[in-house]
C-alpha cells in the first residue's frame, strides 16, 4: 500500500493519526496525561452511539461487532472499580477518597478496557503503522537536538504543566528539554515519560513498524525502535523482543509434523545438557545485571523488597479485596527508601490494591485474550500482532505497574482492540 493511501478516511482515525503524529506537542505541553482519556472516553461513546443505533439495515461494512474478548477486559476493569469501592468502604477512606481513586481509575484502568473497545471501530491498523513510524522519524530528531544540546552542555529543562492541579503525581505531567541522552540513563525517555515504558512501548512499536507496507517507513519504524529499546536500557525490553520473536516464529509451525518433532528431540536434548546450557548463559545474564551499571543490582535487590513486602501485606490485611490506596512516595518503608508498598509491579500492585478479586478479574482477561488470538493467529496477521501486544504486557507486568502508564501506551490497546475482532461472525452482531 502506497503512501498516498494511508490517509484518515473517518472521525476516529483522524483524533488518533493526528494525537500520534503530534505526540510531541502533546508531551511538551505536559497533556498526555489530560488527552488521552478524553480520547478513550470519547471513542468508546462514539461506538457505544454507532452500537445502539444500528438496525438490520445497517451495511455489513458500518456495523458494529463486539467481541467476546472486548466484554471480558470490561467486565474485568469495572471489576475493579468494585473492589476500590469496597475497599475504601472496609478502611473508612471516606467518600472523598472513593471519589478521587475512582477519577483515577477512570484515567487509567478503564482506558485498558475502553481503547480495545474502540478498537471495534472501522479502524485501519495501517493508519496506527504508519503513524508511529512517523514518531520514530521525529524521536531520531529529538535524540540528535537533546544530545547535541548535552555536549555543548545547555542545561536540561524540565517543565511541570499547570494542569496538574488535575490529579496524578508530577511525573505525568513533566515534560524534560535537553536530556543528555549519553551520560543521563534516566533521562532517556522522550515521548513516554519513563525509559523503562519507552523501551516498553518500542518492543510493541516495532512490530507495528514490521507490518509497514512502504519500505521507507518500515526501515525507519524498525531501526528506530531497535535503537531505543537498546538506548533505554531496558532489560525487560530486550529480552521481550527476543522472546516474542522466537515464540511468534515457533507459532507459525507449531502445528507442523516436523516441528512437533524437533520440538520433542529439543525437549530431550535440553534435558542432557541443561547444566552445560546453564553455563553457558550465565555470562548473559551477567551482562544484563550489569547492563545499566553499578546501580542495577540495587535496583533488582530494591524490587524484591518492594515485592515480598507487598505480598506480606496484601495476605496479613485485605486479601480478598485489597488496599485501595498506596502511600504517598518518601512514606514507604525504611528498607525501601521510601518507596511505598503496591509499585513497580502489576501482578503484585493489583493484589495489593485490589485483592485476590481484582487479581482474577485481570488474569483472566489475559488469559482468555490470549488464547483467543493464539487461536485467530494461524490465520489472521492482526491477530498475531495483537498476541505480540498482550505477551509483552504479560512480561512488563512482572516490572512495571501497567496501569499507570495506560495514557502512554494507548496506540497499542487500540490494535490488540482491532486484533479482538477479527473472525467475528456477521450474524454475532447485537442489534
Amino acid at each position: 500500500m502506497g503512501s498516498a493511501l494511508i490517509k484518515p478516511q473517518n472521525l476516529p482515525e483522524r483524533l488518533i493519526w493526528y494525537y500520534i503524529i503530534w505526540m510531541y506537542a502533546a508531551y511538551y505541553l505536559g497533556l498526555q496525561f489530560l488527552i488521552t482519556p478524553l480520547l478513550g472516553w470519547f471513542l468508546s461513546f462514539y461506538l457505544i452511539k454507532k452500537w445502539w443505533d444500528q438496525t438490520d439495515k445497517t451495511p455489513e461494512s458500518e456495523r458494529i461487532v463486539i467481541s467476546s474478548s472486548a466484554w471480558i477486559w470490561i467486565i474485568a476493569m469495572i471489576t475493579i472499580e468494585v473492589t476500590i469501592i469496597i475497599n475504601h468502604i472496609n478502611f473508612d477512606l471516606g467518600l472523598a477518597q472513593i471519589i478521587r481513586t475512582s477519577i483515577g481509575w477512570s484515567r487509567q484502568w478503564a482506558l485498558i478496557a475502553l481503547f480495545p473497545l474502540a478498537g471495534h471501530l472501522n479502524i485501519r491498523p495501517q493508519i496506527i503503522y504508519r503513524a508511529v513510524c512517523i514518531l520514530a522519524a521525529q524521536s531520531l530528531v529529538v535524540v540528535v537536538i537533546d544530545n547535541l544540546a548535552g555536549l555543548i552542555h545547555l542545561p536540561v529543562l524540565s517543565f511541570v504543566s499547570p494542569l496538574k492541579f488535575l490529579g496524578g503525581g508530577s511525573a505525568l505531567w513533566t515534560a524534560t528539554f535537553f536530556s543528555n541522552y549519553l551520560t543521563q540513563r534516566e533521562d532517556f525517555k522522550l515521548f513516554a515519560g519513563w525509559p523503562t515504558i519507552l523501551g516498553m512501548t518500542s518492543v510493541i512499536y516495532f512490530y507495528f513498524a514490521c507490518q509497514e507496507t512502504e519500505p521507507k517507513w518500515r526501515k525507519i519504524g524498525m531501526f528506530t525502535y531497535v535503537f531505543l529499546i537498546f538506548a533505554s536500557q531496558t532489560r525487560t525490553a530486550i529480552l521481550s523482543l527476543l522472546f516474542i520473536f522466537i515464540f511468534l516464529q515457533l507459532l507459525k509451525n507449531w502445528f507442523r509434523a516436523q516441528a512437533l518433532f524437533m520440538a520433542g528431540f529439543a525437549t530431550s536434548i535440553l534435558g542432557i545438557f541443561l547444566p552445560k546450557i546453564i553455563d553457558v548463559l550465565q555470562p548473559v545474564k551477567n551482562f544484563l545485571d550489569h547492563y545499566r551499571g553499578k546501580d542495577s543490582a540495587e535496583s533488582g535487590k530494591l524490587r524484591g523488597y518492594i515485592n515480598r513486602m507487598t505480598l506480606a501485606r496484601w495476605q496479613s490485611e485485605s486479601p480478598i479485596w485489597g488496599h485501595g490506596v498506596i502511600e504517598e512516595f518518601g512514606q514507604g518503608p525504611r528498607i525501601t527508601y521510601g518507596v511505598p508498598l503496591g509499585t513497580h509491579s502489576t501482578w503484585f500492585a493489583i493484589l495489593y490494591l485490589h485483592g485476590i478479586v481484582g487479581f482474577l478479574a485481570l488474569a483472566i482477561a489475559f488469559i482468555w485474550g490470549f488464547f483467543d488470538l493464539l487461536i485467530k493467529s494461524k490465520s489472521s496477521k492482526i491477530a498475531e500482532v495483537g498476541l505480540a501486544i498482550l505477551l509483552v504486557f504479560i512480561i512488563f507486568g512482572f516490572t512495571e505497574p501497567l496501569h499507570t502508564w495506560s495514557y502512554v501506551y494507548w496506540p497499542a490497546l487500540l490494535v490488540l482492540g482491532i486484533s479482538f475482532k477479527q473472525n467475528i461472525p456477521p450474524s454475532i452482531a447485537t442489534n
